[in-house]
């Protein structure tokens, strides 16, 4: 939403202990547990400027571990906006906005490029 200027998932993401999650893909994967996901069948068709930006983001992070990532995503704004103080042991449904995703983040890339 912060580079393309629309969501790329409708569904919403819920600020759970380990950081934002969508319930339908829990749901989806949850018998894997701790393992590794499985490699997909097949690949959705996207537009070529998803796909770029999807490049990109796996090219910056695909490499971090799970617990990097919690640590790094746990201590940025809409997952702590959307926790609204509870412990970091608590359980949370509650919605990460989608207006505080692409701001929050519309700003960090702003940063990172100036």
């Amino acid at each position: 939403m912060a580079l393309l200027g629309h969501p790329l998932i409708e569904e919403d993401f819920e600020a759970w202990t380990h950081g934002p999650c969508l319930p339908s893909l829990w749901r989806r994967f949850r018998d894997c547990g701790w393992e590794a996901l499985p490699e997909p069948d097949s690949a959705p068709d996207l537009p070529e400027d998803v796909r770029e930006l999807l490049g990109d983001v796996l090219e910056v992070y695909g490499n971090l571990s799970a617990k990097y990532l919690e640590e790094l995503v746990c201590n940025e704004g809409p997952w702590m906006e959307a926790r609204d103080g509870l412990p970091p042991e608590s359980r949370s449904e509650n919605v990460i906005r989608k207006q505080a995703m692409a701001d929050y983040y519309k700003r960090l890339y702003q940063r990172m490029n100036n």
